[in-house]
């Protein structure tokens, strides 16, 4: 499966290889553990998705990239159970990655959401991500939503 999507993927076929991912991470709804291989096709599914998000923007179509933004978050929180430390660390990363797409989509409450998770997520797991660059965005949200005294924590 991750050969497919990533033969897909070089060749530019982005969407195709999405729905391709997106088949096969179906198939793993509902189990407890997930080998290496699955937690590969996880991933590719999450970066195509934000892939396009990240080009539905560009293209300036917030709607559509808040589309596949809620599709990164609905996986996410899907598979939040997946004991993998790489995995974890992967939901991280897009859960920060996601914070800015719903930021940019003006879905400010959800791009908090993903952030706070983000905050959850860097004490258990570590983080690529400084802490203070999530705390960052963080205030930026909250200042976008007027929401003076969150900001001031944040910062």
């Amino acid at each position: 499966a991750i050969h497919c999507v990533s033969t897909l993927e070089e060749s530019g076929h982005l969407r195709e290889a999405l729905v391709v991912s997106l088949q096969h991470v179906q198939l793993l709804h509902g189990r407890e553990e997930l080998e290496q291989s699955e937690i590969g096709i996880l991933v590719a599914a999450l970066r195509l998705c934000h892939a396009t998000a990240s080009s539905y923007l560009e293209q300036r179509l917030p709607l559509l990239a808040f589309d596949h933004a809620v599709v990164t978050q609905d996986l996410l929180t899907q598979f939040a159970h997946v004991k993998s430390d790489e995995w974890q660390r992967t939901r991280y990363e897009r859960l920060f990655k996601l914070g800015e797409v719903f930021k940019r989509c003006g879905a400010i409450d959800n791009s908090i959401r993903s952030l706070e998770e983000c905050l959850s997520l860097a004490g258990q797991h570590g983080s690529t991500h400084t802490p203070e660059a999530l705390h960052m965005c963080l205030a930026e949200a909250h200042l976008t939503r007027h929401a003076w005294e969150d900001a001031a924590r944040e910062a």
